[in-house]
């Protein structure tokens, strides 16, 4: 099945109006995800209500991939919010699945040869 994904990258300084916009989206398209990327700035503003709105949040350190150089100094802050279940919990934060999800990202982020990009494509395809 193919996932769609609504990106929100907002500059820092931004953040908040956009998460405010998110969970609104998100609760008028309740069958789709959405992924939050944005630097770690700012974020007395906007860290706490990201953390209790997306699902899995973990960070991308600056300089350990090339997507997100060591001039960019801040690491990148990515939030993953998922369709709402069908039954009750409605959210899939802190299953077990998720929570080895994040175990996992941030461990590979560590490695300069890590690979994300498979464990995040058999995620999305469950």
């Amino acid at each position: 099945t193919d996932v769609v994904l609504f990106v929100w990258p907002p500059p820092p300084a931004a953040a908040r109006a956009a998460i405010d916009q998110l969970s609104i989206s998100r609760h008028k398209r309740p069958s789709l995800t959405h992924v939050f990327i944005c630097p770690r700035l700012f974020t007395s503003i906007w860290r706490k209500r990201l953390f209790k709105l997306a699902d899995c949040v973990f960070y991308v350190p600056a300089g350990c991939r090339s997507f997100w150089p060591q001039s960019m100094y801040e690491p990148l802050i990515i939030g993953l919010l998922l369709p709402f279940a069908s039954a009750y919990p409605w959210q899939h934060r802190r299953s077990p699945e998720i929570l080895a999800l994040e175990g996992f990202l941030r461990k590979v982020w560590t490695k300069q040869d890590g690979d994300e990009q498979l464990v995040l494509r058999q995620f999305f395809e469950l």
